[in-house]
């Protein structure tokens, strides 16, 4: 395969960054909780984002549930994140050459699977009025050579399939499954050769494609990028905390304004907030005075049980929990051994 100082793409059509496609998969696979690995939560639904040029993986998101436009604006959130803390945060150490992209796209192509979201219109306008992108449904089907890798070890259906049972239910938990996802990324991006282009990897049509005809790429500060696409709810302010899903939590307004006073003294209210499915350990309070202004509130001490879970995890624990859930740590090791093993 032709490194990137070898490579001449010139017959190749486009460059990096016009152009990402928002794609959905669900993994044939009934993961467990971390904190009870005695309970189902669900087969995962794989949300990626491709650079269209590159067919480099730009961002991904793992999702409980039905498919979910939500879900699917949080995988574009991660277009912009530092893929090396993302991947450290799931026991994977990598060199930040290695998942390069960090950007937003012009243009958003989103797959049929997700036309149907209800709530795609409202965010349409925020992606156009805040990021200046412009958002697509396309009827066919876009670059899909990403899936190539994770079906070595999953079947992978559309969100809307019936699963049948799989040899590693009950088996991981969504940690696990998340590493898996990133070794499959890193190798599509780094290994897996691309027949359109002579050979060359992702990685090295995008580095060619930023360095010959890049003049385009959109970044954005990370925390503005996540908190604008989140999804939002309605929580209480209450006595005893922000309540939002059973979890109480604080900030450093709701504290200096004596938030949790005023609601023993004058009852409760509602505020809205912004949260991350994946990991609700951090919610961020949404301003009406100020849209682009995120105060961010943590989980409180006694909400410790339901550290480091997701949403549907912590739906699915006993009420009152009395006990914090054991959460599985790996240790940082080198990604090289993890995503060399897709290659047989």
């Amino acid at each position: 395969m032709p490194a990137a100082e070898a490579f001449d793409g010139a017959a190749i059509a486009g460059r990096p960054g016009a152009t990402f496609y928002l794609d959905v998969v669900r993994a044939e696979v009934q993961l467990v909780s971390r904190a009870d690995r005695q309970q189902a939560i669900g087969q995962p639904l794989v949300y990626v984002a491709v650079d269209v040029f590159s067919r480099m993986v730009a961002g991904v998101y793992i999702g409980i549930g039905a498919a979910s436009w939500q879900h699917a604006m949080l995988a574009l959130a991660h277009c912009g994140a530092d893929k090396q803390r993302y991947s450290r945060r799931f026991g994977r150490s990598i060199e930040a050459g290695l998942w390069p992209s960090r950007h937003l796209p012009e243009t958003l192509h989103t797959s049929a699977a997700l036309s149907g979201a209800t709530q795609r219109e409202t965010q349409r306008d925020t992606l156009l009025n805040n990021f200046n992108l412009r958002c697509t449904a396309v009827a066919d089907e876009g670059p899909v050579e990403w899936r190539t890798v994770l079906a070595r070890r999953f079947r992978l259906l559309t969100p809307d399939t019936a699963a049948a049972p799989s040899r590693l239910d009950g088996v991981l938990d969504l940690d696990q499954f998340t590493r898996i996802v990133i070794d499959a990324i890193l190798y599509h991006n780094n290994r897996q050769p691309l027949r359109h282009a002579g050979g060359a990897t992702p990685r090295v049509l995008w580095e060619w494609g930023v360095a010959h005809r890049g003049g385009g790429l959109k970044t954005y500060p990370e925390q503005l990028l996540r908190c604008s696409l989140m999804p939002a709810a309605q929580a209480t302010v209450t006595g005893d905390g922000i309540l939002l899903f059973d979890s109480t939590y604080t900030c450093a307004r709701a504290i200096n304004e004596r938030w949790f006073e005023r609601a023993r003294l004058r009852g409760q209210w509602s505020v809205r907030v912004a949260y991350d499915p994946a990991d609700m350990d951090v919610i961020y309070l949404l301003d009406p005075n100020a849209p682009m202004q995120f105060h961010a509130c943590h989980m409180t001490d006694s909400s410790s049980a339901h550290r480091h879970l997701a949403a549907s995890e912590i739906a699915r624990l006993p009420h009152p929990t009395s006990a914090a859930p054991a959460v599985l740590s790996a240790p940082l090791r080198s990604t090289t051994h993890a995503y060399v093993s897709y290659a047989n």
